[in-house]
C-alpha cells in the first residue's frame, strides 16, 4: 500500500538567470544575505521557464525578452530538519529589456560582480561551473557526487 506521505521527497527544483553586461554577471543578495544568481523555486507543476519569469519579475521589476537554457547542475541542497538532498538548479541564459534600468528594490537588491566574485555565489555548486568557465550547452548537465 503506497500513500503520498510515506514517499521520500523528489529533488528541490530551481531556476536561475545567467544575465551578463560586458564581463560582469548580475546577483542579487537573497533573504539570508547570500549572493545568489536571480531565480528561485519552482512551485508543484509550474512549468521551469514560467517559473524563471515570475522570479525575474518579481526580484528585479525587469521583462524576459530572451530566455535559452545554458544548464542543470545537481547539487546538495540543504533541507533543514529533514538534513540534505539532491538539488536540481537549472540555468537560463537571459536577456532583459533594459539592464540599465533593473529596480533597485528591497529585499533583492542587485550588484553586477565580476570574475572575482563568483567564489561568494551560492549554492557553491553553481559558483563551481562558473568559475570553471566551462558551462555551456555542449555541457548541458554537471551532476553533484556524494
Amino acid at each position: 500500500m503506497s500513500n503520498d506521505a510515506s514517499r521520500a521527497p523528489g529533488p528541490r527544483v530551481t531556476v536561475h538567470a545567467l544575465i551578463g553586461r560586458d564581463e560582469q554577471i548580475l546577483f542579487i543578495t537573497d533573504d539570508t544575505g547570500a549572493l545568489v544568481l536571480p531565480g528561485g523555486p519552482v512551485r508543484d507543476g509550474e512549468p521551469v521557464e514560467y517559473a524563471l519569469r515570475r522570479t525575474v519579475r518579481d526580484q528585479l521589476a525587469a521583462t524576459i525578452t530572451g530566455l535559452d537554457f545554458c544548464s542543470v547542475i545537481e547539487h546538495q541542497a540543504d533541507r533543514g530538519p529533514h538534513g540534505s538532498s539532491s538539488a536540481l538548479a537549472f540555468l537560463f541564459d537571459v536577456t532583459l529589456a533594459e539592464t540599465d534600468h533593473i529596480a533597485e528594490r528591497q529585499p533583492h537588491p542587485h550588484r553586477w560582480a565580476d570574475e572575482s566574485d563568483v567564489a561568494l555565489l551560492r549554492p557553491a555548486a553553481i559558483a563551481a561551473v562558473i568559475a570553471d568557465g566551462s558551462l555551456s550547452v555542449d555541457t548541458p548537465w554537471w551532476a553533484w557526487t556524494p
